[in-house]
């Protein structure tokens, strides 16, 4: 169970803002009267930062890069994107690696090669 907020679709808008996931359970028991209150505040402030008729605050800012950040985690959690994320993270960081190694060691065979010329 996801409770997320989209923000407001008016003509007067030109930016494009994505949905918002702001909390995610797997048993509806979690999604208590405390919950609901703030992730009504957070729909308030996530308004605010995207919608034409308010002026964006600093905390409105801070809070909605906060759920964004959030979010990421909590997707990132998902099983369906999980190995799409760590194939995306971990391929080209373990390519580098090898690559990385890889030069290491033809630079060290061509050293080794110089001394053994020179001498």
């Amino acid at each position: 169970m996801h409770i997320l907020v989209e923000p407001p679709r008016t003509e007067d808008s030109v930016a494009v803002h994505s949905y918002l996931i702001l909390y995610q359970t797997y048993d509806a028991k979690n999604i208590t009267s405390k919950r609901i209150e703030k992730s009504v505040k957070n729909f308030i402030h996530y308004q605010r930062y995207s919608g034409v008729l308010y002026r964006k605050t600093f905390k409105d800012r801070w809070v909605v890069r906060w759920l964004k950040a959030k979010m990421y985690f909590i997707q990132y959690l998902e099983p369906k994107n999980k190995f799409i994320r760590y194939s995306a993270l971990y391929i080209p960081l373990i390519s580098m690696i090898v690559a990385t190694i890889a030069a290491v060691a033809s630079l060290i065979a061509v050293y080794l090669t110089y001394l053994s010329l020179n001498h």
